[in-house]
């Protein structure tokens, strides 16, 4: 059961599609090599085949991954929902929610409240003038090892108004995944105490199942 706030940021990957007679699926960038081979995007357009939502398809897509992989930057959740619209517009929600995760958030681009499996519950308007450093420290965590391995329950519910301060919501929330993380690697200890000591860093947060802090 997630219950968290997502924003949106200036770093994004990019995706090309083009119509051709053999489907294909390919990866450039900076981290288009770590993407394994039997990736969501390969699994989305089976199950788009066999819900009838997409006839068999005929088109070579190649997404240059800005990205890093196994940081917790939602990634490939916003890879799968920028295709999702191309493809279905129409029922793009209905398709996110049923696929779970994050990937109805990246739908549009307001930030978000979501709850249960990823569903928005209410998009908010961050406000920050902050300057924001992300830092990956080269280590792919996976999130369904991060989950199967956490325990921790929060009885806290996120409650905030349409309009919201960073800073706030900074003050009065936290991430339960980062013990279970930085238990299962224990290098992240590293970034987090980077950012803990430096005087400047007003806060510092990992970043959905990391292993990015910002």
């Amino acid at each position: 059961e997630l219950d968290s706030i997502i924003t949106r940021i200036d770093l994004y990957d990019e995706i090309e599609i083009i119509k051709e007679s053999k489907f294909s699926i390919t990866f450039d960038g900076p981290y288009g090599s770590k993407v394994n081979k039997d990736n969501n995007i390969n699994r989305l357009f089976n199950y788009l085949i066999d819900m009838n939502y997409l006839s068999k398809p005929s088109f070579a897509i190649n997404i240059t991954k800005n990205i890093p992989i196994g940081s917790g930057l939602g990634g490939g959740s916003s890879n799968i929902a920028e295709i999702i619209k191309y493809f279905n517009k129409s029922k793009s929600c209905e398709i996110a929610r049923s696929l779970g995760s994050d990937i109805e958030f990246f739908l549009e681009d307001y930030s978000a409240m979501i709850s249960g499996r990823g569903e928005v519950i209410q998009r908010l308007k961050i406000m920050s003038n902050e300057d924001i450093l992300i830092v990956f420290p080269n280590i792919q965590n996976s999130t369904k090892d991060i989950f199967c391995n956490h325990s921790k329950i929060s009885g806290k519910k996120l409650i905030h108004e349409d309009i919201i301060n960073l800073n706030k919501i900074l003050s009065s929330t936290s991430n339960d995944l980062e013990s279970t993380a930085l238990t299962m690697n224990t290098e992240m200890y590293h970034v987090k105490e980077f950012l803990t000591n430096d005087k400047n860093c007003k806060f510092e947060r990992m970043t959905g199942s990391g292993s990015a802090y910002f």
